[in-house]
C-alpha cells in the first residue's frame, strides 16, 4: 500500500492528534523558532541532553539512527564501514534489545539508515554509499522488514536494490523516506551546494537517481545524515553536519523540492564525537542524535 499525501496526513492526524488537516500552514508562515501549523500545537525545541549510554558490544562507530514506530521504546542503528552487515536494537536510554543480521548482504560503506511505512507495516532502509574515493557506482539500498519483536540476535528478511547516479560517483552519509509516498532520498556529501536524489527502488534492475534539487550548508561544513518527519501539521527534514543540525519546514503537502528550497533553521544538537546520526521520535515531537565514539551517548531534544 503507497500512503498518498493526503492519506498520510489523514493517518497521522488519528495518529498524533495534530489538528485539523484542512486547515495548513504555509512554509512560509513557519516561525524559525516554533514548529507549527493551523490547528496544531506549537512545538519549541528545548536544549539537548543525554538520554543514556548505548550499552552493546560491538556498537562502537554509529553512523545511523532510526526509531522504531512499531516496536515500543525501540530504536535502531548501524555502524559505518568495517562492520558486518547488522543493526543494533536498544532502548532511548541506550539498553540493549537485540541485533539483527542481513545474511549474505555486503557493509561496503554503511552511512545512513531510515525507517518508513512498507506493505502494511514498516520497513528500515540502510543506505551503503560511503564513497570517499567518489569509484562506486550504482550504490546500493537495503529494504529490511522490521521484526515483530526484537530479542538476542535474529535474522533479518530484506530486499537489495542498485541505484545509480546519472551524473558519475557521489560520497553520501544522508538518506530518509518520505512516508507520504515511500520515496527513498540520498542527500550528498561534497561540496555546496548539497545536491538531493530521489532513489527508485527497483526490484531486479538497476535504476537511475533523480535529481530533485539542491541547497546550501553552513560553510565549512558537510552533510553527515538526515531524517524526515510528516504528518498533517509539517513536514520537517532535520540535516546533520558534523558541527551542526539544522531544519527545513515546510507545509504538510510540500515537495521534497519545494522543503529543501526553504530557509535553513539550526537546532540544538549535543556536542558530539564525529557527529553523523539523527532521528525523530516517533511522533516528531523531538529527535535523537549520536555521535561515532567507541562508548556512544545518545543524546535527545523534546519539544519543550
Amino acid at each position: 500500500m503507497i500512503i498518498g499525501v493526503r492519506a498520510w496526513s489523514v493517518l497521522a492526524l488519528l495518529a498524533f492528534g495534530c489538528g485539523d488537516s484542512s486547515t495548513t500552514a504555509d512554509a512560509a508562515d513557519i516561525d524559525a523558532a516554533v514548529i507549527d501549523a493551523a490547528g496544531c500545537t506549537a512545538c519549541t525545541y528545548g536544549p539537548a541532553s543525554p538520554a543514556g549510554t548505548i550499552a552493546m558490544a560491538g556498537a562502537t562507530e554509529l553512523s545511523g539512527l532510526a526509531v522504531s514506530r512499531a516496536l515500543a521504546d525501540t530504536v535502531w542503528a548501524h555502524n559505518d564501514s568495517g562492520d558486518t552487515a547488522r543493526l543494533f536494537a536498544f532502548t532511548r536510554t541506550g539498553a540493549a534489545r537485540g541485533v539483527l543480521t542481513l545474511p549474505a548482504a555486503t557493509a561496503t560503506d554503511w552511512e545512513d539508515m531510515a525507517i518508513g511505512p512498507c506493505g502494511a507495516s514498516w520497513c528500515l532502509y540502510v543506505g551503503d554509499f560511503g564513497d570517499n574515493n567518489l569509484v562506486r557506482n550504482p550504490i546500493r539500498i537495503y529494504e529490511v522488514d522490521e521484526p515483530a519483536a526484537i530479542t538476542g540476535t535474529a535474522t533479518a528478511t530484506f530486499r537489495a536494490f542498485d541505484v545509480m547516479y546519472p551524473d558519475g560517483p557521489h560520497n553520501a552519509e544522508a538518506l530518509f523516506i518520505d512516508p507520504r509516498d515511500r520515496a527513498a532520498y540520498v542527500i550528498t556529501k561534497g561540496a555546496n551546494p548539497a545536491n538531493v536524489y530521489r532513489l527508485p527502488l527497483m526490484a531486479g534492475a538497476t535504476s537511475t537517481a533523480v535529481l530533485v534539487g539542491s541547497f546550501m550548508v553552513p560553510a565549512g561544513q558537510v552533510v553527515t545524515g538526515g531524517d524526515l518527519f510528516a504528518d498533517a501539521c509539517s513536514v520537517r527534514l532535520l540535516v546533520r553536519t558534523y558541527g551542526g543540525l539544522f531544519e527545513l519546514r515546510a507545509s504538510p503537502t510540500a515537495t521534497i523540492a519545494e522543503l529543501i528550497a526553504t530557509p535553513r533553521v539550526a537546532v540544538p544538537v549535543a556536542s558530539e564525537l564525529q557527529g553523523e546520526a539523527v532521528a525523530y521520535i516517533g511522533d516528531g515531537a523531538g529527535y535523537l542524535t549520536v555521535g561515532e565514539a567507541t562508548t556512544a551517548t545518545l543524546s535527545q531534544v523534546r519539544c519543550d
